[in-house]
């Protein structure tokens, strides 16, 4: 499928308000989510993005994720589809969780022209559709009368944007933090520092915080810490190795270290978070 065969049809737009973390989840359509307030982090294996105030997120059908809730997450929720296919189930699709059987989306499209549009696709700065983003809101709230097919035009407009700002964003990467992110994800599991990493990158420490703060908004400590508590959560939600063992696996150098530092994120022990999330399995 290209871009220009896409016919877009709109599900539902919603805004929610979440207070807890989420299981792991799939959608069987496709999803455009606008954070408008809030912090935490959504993981998609391997990889986790952190939210904050107007962040996005656009992926595909099918894929799984869960959200880490550090403060309250408000957000707005598109659901749509890619085409027209299926306009006579003219209903929200419920997202599915995982453990609980499987599901088959709706529809899995492939894109040739802009395959980035294949897997999800990550916004900090959405602000360029957030506008959009109401409208569409508006639209489907008042149950106005041209609505899809206004919708429709809008919702592939708003697709646009985000591989533009997709794109922008990639140009716009400093490969020296790149560097660093893939330093990081390699070696968070040794006891690793801001000495180690920026004689790695080849600059003055102070240097390499200060750019890796500039582009992220965090430290590299704290994204260390982050990265390993997001590694941590990740194995006790889906093996049995034992917590210490954790602990161990993602560069904690003691049980009490990690115990506190997993508390301090997510409100549970590891134990705890453990347990919930085997509950929520059977």
């Amino acid at each position: 499928m290209t871009l220009r065969d896409c016919n877009p049809f709109i599900r539902s737009i919603k805004a929610y308000t979440i207070t807890e973390s989420t299981e792991k989840t799939y959608a069987l359509n496709h999803r455009l989510i606008y954070f408008t307030s809030g912090s935490g982090s959504i993981y998609i294996h391997p990889n986790t993005y952190p939210i904050y105030k107007d962040t996005a997120i656009l992926y595909p059908s099918g894929l799984v994720y869960e959200v880490i809730v550090d403060t309250p997450i408000s957000f707005l929720t598109l659901n749509f589809d890619y085409t027209q296919n299926f306009t006579h189930l003219n209903v929200p699709l419920e997202l599915q969780r995982v453990g609980t059987g499987f599901a088959t989306p709706l529809e899995e499209i492939a894109f040739t022209d802009f395959p980035a549009l294949n897997q999800e696709i990550y916004i900090p700065d959405a602000t360029s559709i957030l506008n959009d983003m109401y409208t569409l809101l508006d639209e489907m709230q008042k149950k106005k009368i041209d609505r899809r097919p206004f919708c429709s035009g809008l919702i592939k407009m708003v697709i646009c944007k985000v591989l533009r700002a997709s794109a922008n964003l990639s140009k716009d990467i400093n490969p020296k933090v790149e560097n660093i992110f893939s330093f990081i994800h390699e070696n968070y599991a040794s006891n690793i520092d801001n000495m180690q990493i920026a004689a790695h990158i080849g600059y003055h420490p102070y240097y390499v915080n200060k750019l890796f703060s500039t582009h992220t908004g965090m430290t590299i400590h704290q994204y260390v810490n982050h990265y390993r508590l997001m590694q941590a959560a990740h194995y006790l939600s889906t093996s049995t190795i034992p917590i210490n063992e954790i602990g161990e696996m993602v560069g904690f150098l003691t049980p009490g270290h990690f115990t506190g530092n997993f508390k301090k994120k997510f409100g549970l022990s590891p134990k705890h978070y453990r347990d919930m999330h085997n509950a929520k399995k059977q």
